[in-house]
């Protein structure tokens, strides 16, 4: 494998995990706003996401 499909194939699993990443933040935000509704809005300003703040 050279070096230009190295990189693509660390590119695709970064995507992947950034993915699973994300998905995991909106599950946890949602636990989070039922149990401490106020720090919710903190979670997702600390996080800066934009995809947290229209799930």
């Amino acid at each position: 494998m050279n070096k230009p499909q190295k990189l693509e194939a660390l590119a695709k699993t970064g995507i992947k995990y950034s993915h699973q990443i994300d998905q995991m933040l909106i599950e946890l935000r949602h636990e989070f706003k039922a149990l401490e509704p106020d720090y919710a809005a903190i979670f997702e300003k600390t996080l800066g996401s934009e995809k947290l703040a229209t799930h």
